[in-house]
């Protein structure tokens, strides 16, 4: 479930996902897919700015009302481009 102006996806039914994500941004740094407000180890990407997408997937087993969201590895500020969208979370419930 989404919540427009939320920065998470919250989990309804119990089940493994398998979640592309995917990132524009005129920034070069790291990001992770975040689940409950942690990086996934194996889901850390390289932004390379200048507005290129950056795609990772990953297959995790999630409890119901878990959160997803894309996070910054580093202090960084992300800079993006206006009317580009910014993150996608595509998330798909396999079992």
């Amino acid at each position: 479930m989404f919540t427009p102006g939320s920065t998470t996806v919250t989990v309804i039914n119990a089940g493994t996902y398998r979640i592309t994500y995917q990132l524009v941004s005129n920034s070069v740094t790291y990001f992770a897919l975040a689940i409950n407000g942690a990086a996934l180890p194996y889901s850390t990407f390289h932004s390379l700015g200048n507005n290129s997408a950056t795609t990772g997937t990953a297959t995790v087993t999630l409890s119901a009302g878990s959160t997803l969201g894309i996070i910054s590895l580093e202090s960084s500020v992300l800079t993006t481009t206006p009317n580009l969208p910014t993150a996608v979370l595509d998330v798909l419930r396999i079992r």
